[in-house]
């Protein structure tokens, strides 16, 4: 009986070891994730328009920002009002709680047919 309590004592002392490590492990992910409030992704999108704060992906705005970094087909930088849409590119964006997503890099991949440097239509009813 003697050597079952000891085999169990160090079985429970183990297993709470192995948690705590666990725990102490997860403790700083979870505390990054929460202070930070944004994720980033990238995605190959079609950009199908453009106003002169956002991007049109997928019928959504994409906020743009003069942080953000547009390139073109050869990899120069270039701004807002030169980029043509419709095009293919390459968008790293940062998704932001309750607020639509802010592209922060833009790396055009290719022109699409018609592709035009124009203003969406949205802007000019609105008067910008």
């Amino acid at each position: 009986m003697d050597r079952f309590c000891k085999i169990y004592y160090s079985a429970r002392v183990f297993s709470g070891l192995v948690f705590l490590m666990l725990f102490s492990l997860l403790q700083p992910v979870s505390s990054v994730v929460a202070s930070s409030h944004a994720i980033t992704r990238s995605a190959v999108v079609t950009i199908m328009g453009k106003t002169t704060d956002a991007v049109t992906i997928s019928e959504r705005d994409f906020m743009v920002s003069g942080e953000t970094v547009i390139l073109n087909e050869m990899g120069e930088k270039i701004d807002l009002n030169d980029l043509a849409v419709p095009c293919t590119a390459e968008v790293e964006y940062q998704l932001r709680m309750d607020k639509s997503p802010l592209c922060l890099r833009i790396y055009v991949k290719k022109l699409e047919d018609l592709s035009r440097q124009d203003w969406s239509s949205s802007d000019y009813e609105g008067g910008k």
